[in-house]
């Protein structure tokens, strides 16, 4: 693999691209990264003259524009974000190495995040990464136990093995929760 970790990013929202950028610099040292864009937004020419960043134009849905990064990848691991957001310092790395020692490679991560005007939104606690918190995923067939991934980090064999995402949702939402429901189905 070239990259320890490829950042998928369907996005639109050009002007926040440079920053999010820094944000993944800033989040997984010593670990190297590429950032794969696809919308319908060109980037900046900063981000344009970069080697470990990728763009391609595609005007379909956030979920399209999500499966469509993921077969740009070249990371051992994937993960993805919305293009007004951004990760914390070291929070990357720490993933990665949770990965790299306690997880196997069919397994998935839950990446917390946290929502809000101006970034001032807290972590939801740890139960709102299990399906049985949401009130829509109470459902016959979805196990009391499983765990959400939202916004996910996979090995990117292992999500490609899986089918990645179901493009039939266009939001990236309940297809992420398909592909964790899916992920611990296999084990």
């Amino acid at each position: 693999m070239k990259y320890d970790l490829s950042v998928c990013l369907p996005g639109y929202r050009a002007k926040n691209w440079d920053a999010f950028f820094m944000s993944v610099e800033r989040s997984i040292a010593p670990y190297n990264f590429e950032l794969i864009i696809v919308g319908p937004t060109e980037p900046s020419e900063n981000l344009k003259q970069k080697e470990n960043v990728k763009y391609f134009k595609d005007f379909g849905s956030p979920a399209r524009c999500l499966q469509i990064a993921s077969t740009l990848a070249e990371g051992k691991y994937m993960t993805w974000s919305s293009d007004d957001g951004y990760f914390l310092p070291g929070s990357l790395a720490q993933c990665i190495q949770f990965f790299e020692e306690k997880m196997q490679r069919n397994d998935g991560m839950a990446i917390k995040y946290a929502e809000g005007t101006n970034f001032s939104g807290q972590c939801p606690p740890d139960v709102y990464f299990t399906a049985w918190h949401h009130d829509d995923l109470k459902l016959e067939g979805i196990p009391k136990d499983y765990n959400i991934a939202p916004v996910g980090m996979y090995n990117l064999e292992h999500f490609r093995e899986m089918g990645g995402l179901d493009c039939r949702w266009e939001h990236a939402n309940f297809n992420c929760i398909d592909l964790s429901f899916r992920i611990q189905n296999a084990g």
